[in-house]
Order: structure tokens, then C-alpha cells, then sequence
């Protein structure tokens, strides 16, 4: 995407895609395994195969669709393509049972994997959420500030700044990444994360005085 494009209509919605190859690539890969795996397997249900299905469309959906077009022009579009895949995506693909599948067809070395201690530890519910960035770096006064007017008020004030100040700070307040995830996230270095924050959050006092 070159520029920001205008807000589309209902149809644009719908008819606008671009070519994202490796999002393609995954999709394809994950979609030739989990079918040539259940042809070998044999007797899988029908509804684990449909919500696969339904998990490598959204993916296809949400990086090659509209949300991938848009989502440099339309904050809540980029917030919509950042929820579906984050959670919506991994959710339906889970929900064809993957990990049963590939237990089935590859046996005990799958089944020692899954039973071995670091994935035990990382499923465990005690210890995945603290895995969660919580924003752990030293706080400036003005970063407290910002967090001070809530995170709804922030959200409708945040719509006046330009999508790369917006996406920096839905995911370092409505997400809490630190700025080493947020850099990651959006391809950029820690110290231009750290002046897109600078400015938008300047920008938001002016309208809070």
C-alpha cells in the first residue's frame, strides 16, 4: 500500500484485496498438511475439517482482504484485522484439532513433545499470563497521564492522529506491549516507536488541555 486510501463503501468492503505472499504461503502449507494428514489418518469428523477450513479463510481473509487494504486508512479496520488474527484465527484453527491430528499420524513423538516440561509450563494457567507484556519499562509522567483518562476516552481521542500513532498506541495501551513488541510488530526500530509514541501522545495533551 502506497497511501491511505479514501473510507470505502459497502461494496469496497468486500471487492478490495491485495497479494500478501506470505501469508498465502502459511495458508497453503498449513491447509496441504492438515489435508494430506487426515487422507492418511482416516475417519476425522467433518466438523474439525470445517473449522480449520473456516480458520485458514480468515487468515487469507484478514491478510489478503479488506482489513490488509485498509488498514493503514481505517483505525477500527486495523483493529479489526489485529483482533481476528491474534485471536479469531488461532481459535478456528485450533478448533479442527491440529495437535490430535498430527498425534494421530506422527504418534509417541508428537504425544513426547506435548508432554514435555516447557510445554507443560507454558500451558500451564499460572504461568502463560504473566507471559503477557505488561509494559514493565519506567513510565514517564506523561505516559501516566495518558493512562490516567482510561482507555475508552483514549480510543475516541486517538482518532484525529495519523494510523501509524494510532497503532502505536492501541498496542502499547489497549494491548500493553512494550516497545520492543510494538517495533516488532509494526517492522520499525525501538527508537522510532518511542518518538511515533512522543508525538501522538503530545498531541492528545493539547486536546486534554
Amino acid at each position: 500500500m502506497t497511501g491511505a486510501l479514501s473510507r470505502p463503501s459497502l461494496d469496497g468492503l468486500f471487492a478490495h484485496w491485495t497479494f500478501e505472499p506470505v501469508a498465502l504461503v502459511l495458508a497453503v502449507a498449513l491447509s496441504g498438511w492438515y489435508l494430506l494428514t487426515v487422507r492418511r489418518v482416516g475417519g476425522w469428523p467433518v466438523r474439525y475439517c470445517a473449522g480449520f477450513a473456516l480458520g485458514i479463510a480468515a487468515l487469507i481473509w484478514t491478510t489478503c482482504g479488506p482489513p490488509q487494504v485498509y488498514a493503514s486508512s481505517l483505525f477500527w479496520m486495523w483493529t479489526t484485522q489485529v483482533l481476528v488474527l491474534w485471536f479469531a484465527v488461532p481459535l478456528l484453527l485450533l478448533s479442527g484439532r491440529p495437535l490430535h491430528l498430527a498425534q494421530r499420524r506422527y504418534g509417541e513423538p508428537v504425544t513426547r513433545v506435548l508432554r514435555s516440561r516447557p510445554i507443560r509450563v507454558l500451558a500451564n494457567p499460572l504461568v502463560s499470563p504473566a507471559l503477557v507484556p505488561i509494559g514493565s519499562e519506567q513510565l514517564s509522567a506523561e505516559v501516566e497521564a495518558m493512562r490516567s483518562i482510561g482507555r475508552q476516552s483514549m480510543l475516541q481521542m486517538i482518532e484525529d492522529l495519523s494510523p501509524e500513532q494510532q497503532q502505536v498506541l492501541t498496542l502499547k495501551f489497549v494491548f500493553n506491549f512494550g516497545n520492543g513488541e510494538v517495533a516488532s510488530i509494526l517492522g520499525k526500530t525501538e527508537g522510532a516507536v518511542k518518538s511515533l509514541q512522543h508525538r501522538a501522545l503530545a498531541s492528545l495533551q493539547k486536546q486534554i488541555v
